[in-house]
């Protein structure tokens, strides 16, 4: 039985100074087999695909046949379904149609940097899939590809949801340093828990309680505080700013010995029976 095979052929651009490069054409070609085995999904690592032969002439041409990694895997059926999953997914992507499912983002920014050189620099790519059938594009589907690249990722970003939003809350945080915000005293700040910095602009109220913005952080700088107001989150869902109407300081104080000691660590035993009894356990 004939190995299943992939061809792909890619040709300059016509015109002056459109020669191809080395870099293009090998960049072209290895982005199309990294589509097949993203297209084998799990499988895709099970087979490879073999270098048969390379044509250096102008276009340049490359076949690979599929093979095996490990003596028990069914590569013919891989390959078959990884060739017809790309042909489907570039046609649909060719005419405009949708992003096929199995290409990840990784896989997406690969296959969108394909369809680029056609349009900067490379005239054609032909992708023959082992029989007779054919894929080509040139200029003008490689621009409806990338158009609808852009389209799918703006899509995503609207289906995740825009986090943005103003709340009434909490936040603990660490004062990095003392700043202004039109005239108002602020603080740049990190957030606790998350670690993000964001700006606190003090109200009215709380400007007067603090007194000289430049005082004031010099004292508390480095400080972990307890600040509450309204909270601005970006679109990430991160928060931007907060515009604080009560701040309070948070001082842990001295670590005591009996808040962490566990008086039944041992088990009853001595320090010295303790350790004796670990070692020799370790010993076995």
């Amino acid at each position: 039985m004939a190995p299943e095979t992939v061809t792909v052929t890619v040709t300059s651009s016509i015109g002056e100074g459109a020669n191809l490069t080395v870099s293009d054409a090998m960049r072209q070609i290895l982005d199309v087999f990294e589509l097949l085995t993203a297209a084998g999904g799990k499988q895709g690592s099970d087979i490879a695909w073999q270098l048969v032969s390379v044509s250096m002439n102008s276009p340049l041409q490359v076949t690979a046949r599929a093979v095996a990694a490990r003596p028990e895997v069914a590569v013919r059926e891989i390959a078959i379904r990884e060739k017809a999953l790309v042909a489907e997914g570039l046609s649909s992507i060719i005419s405009g149609s949708e992003v096929p499912e199995w290409m990840t983002k990784p896989i997406r920014e690969r296959a969108k940097q394909l369809f680029q050189r056609n349009v900067d620099r490379i005239g054609r790519t032909d992708f023959r899939l082992g029989d007779s059938s054919i894929i080509s594009f040139e200029q003008g589907p490689a621009r409806r590809a990338i158009a609808l690249f852009e389209r799918y990722e703006r899509y995503l970003a609207d289906k995740e949801g825009d986090l943005s939003r103003k709340e009434y809350g909490s936040i603990e945080a660490v004062i990095l340093d003392a700043t202004t915000f039109r005239t108002h005293p602020a603080i740049n700040i990190r957030e606790w828990t998350t670690g993000v910095t964001a700006k606190c602009v003090f109200t009215d109220d709380v400007s007067e309680s603090i007194g000289k913005s430049h005082t004031w952080g010099e004292a508390w700088k480095r400080k972990r505080v307890l600040l509450s107001g309204e909270i601005t989150y970006g679109r990430s869902g991160e928060i931007s700013h907060i515009f604080a109407d009560h701040i309070e300081r948070i001082d842990p104080g001295p670590v005591k010995y009996e808040d962490v000691a566990d008086p039944d660590y041992t088990g009853g035993l001595s320090v010295s029976d303790f350790i004796y009894a670990q070692r020799e356990q370790e010993r076995g």
